[in-house]
């Protein structure tokens, strides 16, 4: 087994989120029209990067957890989400010197959009078609706004 670093995982009763001094829950906007997007933080996941070596991707792929969210974002690349704050660490030990495991918790975080205007709103942002036929569940995409 190949030794592996891995920082202590984020402590969820002491962890503080990203967005913390930043976001200001309220209503916002023409209210009027009714409430056409509403965003919430999923705070507390478990967030990783993982890696796979060209000749590892099928065996990391097969090895990434089945109670955890991991979409592939690029070629041999995937954003691991997990309620378990131990993955970071778990994957290590699972993959080994297949990939690499990079666990972001501390520095990202996970914002939900809900409503009818979603569509709308994400498409003012990226020149992408998130019609649900086009942009399936589980595909994420490397974007000009980073990993959004």
């Amino acid at each position: 087994m190949v030794e592996v670093f891995v920082a202590t995982p984020t402590i969820a009763d002491k962890a503080s989120s990203p967005l913390d001094g930043h976001l200001l829950p309220g209503t916002y906007g023409n209210s009027n029209a009714g409430i056409g997007v509403t965003l919430s933080e999923r705070f507390g996941l478990a967030i990783c990067d993982v890696c796979a070596w060209p000749d590892e991707v099928d065996a990391v792929r097969g090895a990434l957890p089945k109670t955890a969210t991991a979409f592939e974002y690029a070629p041999a690349r995937w954003t691991v989400l997990s309620e378990d704050p131990q993955t970071a660490n778990s994957l290590s030990n699972t993959l080994g010197d297949q990939a690499t495991v990079v666990d972001l918790s501390h520095g990202r975080t996970v914002i939900s959009m809900s409503g009818p205007k979603v569509e709308w709103v994400l498409a003012k942002l990226f020149a992408i078609d998130f019609h649900i036929n086009t942009f399936k569940p589980q595909v994420g995409l490397a974007t000009a706004h980073h990993e959004i």
